[in-house]
């Protein structure tokens, strides 16, 4: 809702105000490049810049059962990832900072599917399922 005119992102997530100054680049770049068709150039460039927080944005909404809208098996089994990946965050820094930057816009969401990602989310939450369930003791 703050920062960008094209699209109006949950203030939330602080995204809107990081597109907005992307789009200024993007613009400065479409007017050196001269006038002619400058509409065209800007929106088609603005549109690539919105897109990966536009996706960050719904699918987290998504999240969330009094939210409308559809739910694709895709979205749906990313969003489970995540909230594994959050589980696993909580004792983890570099699955913490992997999420934070993707957050942030640094990296893209395929990088929280690295492998090297994947495993640690993995190991994480193997570890906090048999903290949860300690053995039985013989009486």
């Amino acid at each position: 809702m703050y920062g960008d005119a094209l699209c109006s992102f949950n203030p939330i997530y602080g995204q809107g105000m990081t597109i907005a100054v992307m789009e200024s680049f993007a613009l400065r770049q479409c007017l050196a490049a001269g006038t002619d068709d400058i509409a065209r150039r800007f929106f088609r460039a603005a549109a690539a810049l919105i897109d990966t927080p536009w996706q960050i944005t719904v699918s987290s909404d998504l999240q969330h059962p009094g939210v409308e809208g559809k739910r694709p098996v895709q979205l749906r089994l990313f969003n489970w990832y995540i909230t594994r990946l959050f589980r696993a965050a909580q004792s983890d820094i570099v699955l913490t900072t992997r999420f934070l930057e993707m957050l942030n816009l640094i990296r893209q969401p395929a990088a929280l599917l690295e492998p090297g990602t994947a495993l640690r989310v993995w190991r994480g939450n193997r570890r906090r399922t048999h903290r949860a369930n300690p053995p039985l003791e013989a009486s």
